[in-house]
């Protein structure tokens, strides 16, 4: 199935989610330096990554819920395609101090920027596919 076919899939099937959205765990290994996220991000998808545990959820779908908090930083990418209405990723940073700001995300060949920081124990949430920035 394409990704485009399968990005409309999620949006007929977002009462379900949880059947439709494949999430993806892993942790770097101690003393990795970090991780190269164009190694990890498969094109199509949407990359959560902290800096200590690197990649913490991947989906080709909508990620809603809180990712964090990340003791030293993060990094969201979008390594989307181009599909017309769900294409930019967009989704909130909670700062440490609970004050929140939206961030939006170009896929990769469209515009910048295509990936976002997340700040020392801060976290990201509801992290989504819209139609543009």
């Amino acid at each position: 199935m394409s990704i485009s076919k399968w990005r409309r899939t999620l949006r007929v099937a977002a009462a379900v989610p949880a059947a439709v959205i494949t999430l993806a765990v892993a942790a770097s290994p101690a003393g990795a330096g970090g991780l190269s996220t164009q190694d990890t991000c498969s094109r199509g998808e949407v990359c959560v990554y902290d800096d200590q545990k690197g990649l913490i959820a991947s989906s080709y779908g909508d990620l809603w819920g809180t990712y964090g908090p990340m003791l030293a930083g993060g990094t969201i990418r979008n390594n989307g395609t181009y599909y017309p209405g769900a294409d930019h990723i967009e989704y909130t940073v909670v700062r440490r101090d609970g004050s929140t700001y939206d961030v939006c995300l170009h896929y990769p060949g469209d515009d910048t920027p295509t990936s976002g920081s997340v700040p020392i124990k801060g976290s990201a949430r509801d992290i989504h596919w819209i139609d543009a920035c």
